[in-house]
């Protein structure tokens, strides 16, 4: 099936990859780490966890389309099926005029994105807590 693979400099491929193979989307998007996935009912896109932490840069086409700050490199790949998989993205995703226009979108500064990103606190934190508090917490998830 194919995805396409959008990096934060704005670069389009066209990625063949079989739907089981969970690991080359990590080693794709988050350097063989942790990823994430944001869905969608049209299609979906893989993203790196700790993309933000890490320092990645913004990758504005995916932040547009998904109405949140997204960095570093993303997988688009079309939305699961009845069984969870993936599926294969919409071919418009995988034609020239596509790629020119992320290209034309990631290579445009976007302030409001910049200044957003700038403001957000991603100092990781850490709350110890009891037994019963740790239990209390999960069962208010």
């Amino acid at each position: 099936m194919q995805s396409v693979l959008i990096k934060a400099n704005g670069d389009v491929q066209v990625i063949e990859r079989d739907r089981s193979d969970y690991k080359i989307i990590g080693r794709l998007v988050a350097n063989g780490e942790a990823f994430d996935v944001v869905s969608f009912e049209e299609f979906s896109i893989y993203v790196d966890d700790c993309g933000l932490l890490n320092g990645s840069a913004t990758n504005n086409f995916s932040s547009y389309i998904s109405n949140r700050i997204i960095a570093g490199d993303v997988l688009i790949s079309g939305p699961c099926d009845e069984e969870g998989w993936d599926t294969g993205c919409d071919a418009m995703f995988t034609t020239e005029e596509f790629a020119r226009h992320i290209k034309f979108v990631n290579g445009e500064a976007d302030e409001e994105l910049a200044a957003i990103r700038e403001n957000m606190d991603l100092t990781p934190k850490f709350q110890p807590m009891t037994d019963e508090e740790f239990d209390k917490w999960l069962a208010g998830r």
